[in-house]
């Protein structure tokens, strides 16, 4: 008779394919520090395995990992030009090189299988770029799922649990694009799994050379992943002395030392050639004393970073897009909690961990949890500061599933009701992943991102890449008018906005706005006081009515007829002309800058 597949198994093979379909679309580029990372990979793949090597310390590599990447474009646009034939078809450029120090330092066991495909795909097979970037990111997804569906297969208890932790938009985002997370993440949640296996056997059981050899294996396999995860090593605390001989102790010992050794050693090694070196933007020995002048400060800063940021946490822990980017639907941080809560009560109560192990793999949690916040603050501190905690929650995404795994199957539930809360976990996971992937879609391949769905009107253009607050800026005044030409990309305009970057002190002057189309006609006119403009922020005018269509060409003007000759106003540009489909104007001449600027349209609907 043929063996039925369970529900566990077929919303896990579900997982796979999304995120085999994610691979494919999420552009490359888009991950966080995917093409860092590329960089990295293809060093390994040509056998250099200590990152930027050389003397001036910096590593070699293809000029296109950097240019094709979607993080370097200058706007937030469509990323439907990655597959065009043309894209698609052209090759590895190997001859076309620069001299990059990489941020990606990792130990080289982490990228081991997507440097293989890359050898293989582009010397041996010379497939063309994107093609070879989406067979690593397969091979990077394998050994993520690998590593959840062995976890499932020993985890004693929390199945559904770990599941839905496994299948979390963030995980799923991150094990899709090039990324160090997915082998972490794999390396501790076998860990993990088996030491709580190993935990739950009856005392009187010796623990077997074999059983112990895996253990410190998965000890070397932490020790070789991104830093700070070897406080799970505390897990082991869990597992009776009794249990084990002289020689198994000493194995497991040498495997526990051994991954810590691994830790720092690859540290002290990668660390001096990168931007953690000396004089790098994250000088450690710099950061170091910086602590050291008010101890009490870093403290008191990290732990009132970690609760005034609780929320970013959870945010970026759940599921956001790779460098913040577009915008993650609301109902994904509402369903999500909701699929993991009824993943958590559908677990029947069971005695197989005692009160005292519950407690103990919640302190291990959160202490892994909270060294990974502190090595990250250690990195960006600044004194007073409390907004460099918040982010990167996708680090917890290989140390929370201890916690959650404490609590499930503590309450007492009905057979009924845990049956039904596991249906609402797993409904509510396909809401989660439903409209994180109409996010993703919308972020990547709609002019206007999620404005497109929720109802909102459109902002065009969407920066990549620009620090407004160090923008330079021209003159507006009375001998010299501003102009920009654009074309609409999301149908009928409503309003134009230009960022101000200065106003003479204390002036009773205007600024007159002046928008008109391609025939040259006004469209809209507005003279704002300069009492009204806000210094480095957005200001502009709203039309009396939408005007043009997708294509139509626009010119917003900006004068100053009544200021004083000797007063001028600033407002920002580009130093160099990245808006392909306009011009700005400075007293008639053309000028290789652009202003900063956004248009709005009214919501467009769906498909524009």
């Amino acid at each position: 008779m043929r063996k039925r597949i369970s529900w566990l198994t077929a919303v896990l093979l579900v997982g796979v394919l999304v995120s085999a379909v994610y691979c494919i679309f999420i552009p490359y580029g888009a991950g966080f520090d995917e093409e860092t990372h590329l960089v990295r990979i293809w060093d390994i793949a040509n056998l250099n395995f200590s990152p930027n090597h050389s003397q001036n310390g910096v590593t070699v590599t293809v000029k296109d990992f950097l240019s094709r990447s979607y993080q370097r474009r200058d706007f937030q646009s469509p990323a439907t030009d990655m597959f065009t034939s043309d894209s698609l078809a052209k090759p590895v450029d190997v001859q076309q090189a620069l001299g990059v120090q990489t941020r990606s330092i990792y130990s080289p066991a982490i990228f081991l299988p997507e440097a293989i495909v890359a050898k293989i795909a582009w010397r041996v097979l010379a497939l063309p770029m994107l093609p070879g970037v989406l067979l690593m990111r397969w091979a990077g997804l394998l050994v993520y799922f690998l590593g959840v569906y062995f976890t499932l297969r020993w985890l004693p208890m929390g199945k559904w649990v770990f599941l839905i932790l496994a299948l979390a938009p963030m995980a799923l985002f991150q094990t899709s694009t090039l990324s160090a997370d997915g082998f972490t993440s794999a390396a501790c949640f076998l860990f993990i799994g088996l030491t709580l296996k190993t935990a739950v056997e009856p005392v009187e059981t010796p623990i077997g050379t074999g059983r112990v050899l895996a253990l410190a294996g998965l000890c070397l396999l932490i020790g070789l992943a991104k830093p700070g995860y070897f406080l799970l090593f505390g897990l082991l605390f869990l597992l009776p002395r009794r249990r084990f001989t002289a020689k198994t102790l000493l194995v497991l010992w040498v495997g526990i030392l051994a991954g810590i050794a691994i830790t720092f050693g690859w540290m002290i090694l990668s660390t001096p050639k990168s931007h953690f070196g000396e004089g790098g933007s994250q000088d450690l020995g710099r950061q170091l004393r910086l602590i050291m002048e008010n101890p009490f400060n870093f403290l008191l800063t990290y732990f009132r970073g970690i609760f005034a940021s609780a929320g970013n946490y959870f945010k970026d822990w759940v599921g956001v897009y790779g460098y913040w980017v577009g915008e993650v639907p609301v109902g994904v941080y509402i369903a999500y909690p909701i699929a993991l809560i009824a993943a958590v009560l559908a677990e029947p109560r069971q005695k197989i961990f005692t009160g005292r192990t519950r407690l103990w793999m919640a302190v291990v949690s959160l202490l892994a949890t909270a060294a990974i916040i502190f090595l990250y603050f250690y990195l960006h501190y600044s004194p007073d500061v409390t907004d460099t905690v918040g982010r990167q929650g996708r680090y917890f995404t290989p140390t929370l599933p201890l916690l959650f795994l404490a609590i499930s199957g503590w309450l007492a539930m009905p057979h009924k009701a845990s049956l039904a809360l596991r249906w609402v976990a797993i409904g509510a996971l396909g809401v989660t992943v439903g409209l994180y992937s109409l996010g993703l879609y919308a972020s990547y391949y709609t002019e206007c991102g999620y404005s497109t769905f929720a109802g909102r009107s459109c902002q065009l253009p969407i920066y990549k890449n620009l620090e407004k607050g160090d923008a330079p800026e021209v003159k507006v005044n009375a001998a010299s008018a501003v102009s920009q030409s654009f074309v609409s990309h999301c149908g009928a305009v409503e309003s134009v906005s230009v960022l101000i970057k200065s106003l003479p002190a204390g002036s009773s002057g205007t600024i007159r706005f002046t928008v008109v189309d391609g025939a040259e006609k006004e469209v809209a006119r507005q003279d704002v006081p300069l009492s009204a403009l806000p210094v480095g922020e957005y200001a502009g005018l709203t039309f009396p009515k939408p005007a043009g269509e997708v294509g139509s060409l626009f010119t917003v003007q900006l004068s100053a007829a009544d200021l004083p000759a000797s007063e001028s106003i600033g407002v920002g540009i580009r130093p160099v002309r990245k808006y392909s489909e306009g011009h700005l104007r400075v007293a008639g001449e053309i000028i290789g800058s652009d202003l900063i600027f956004h248009y709005n349209c009214p919501n467009p609907g769906l498909g524009k």
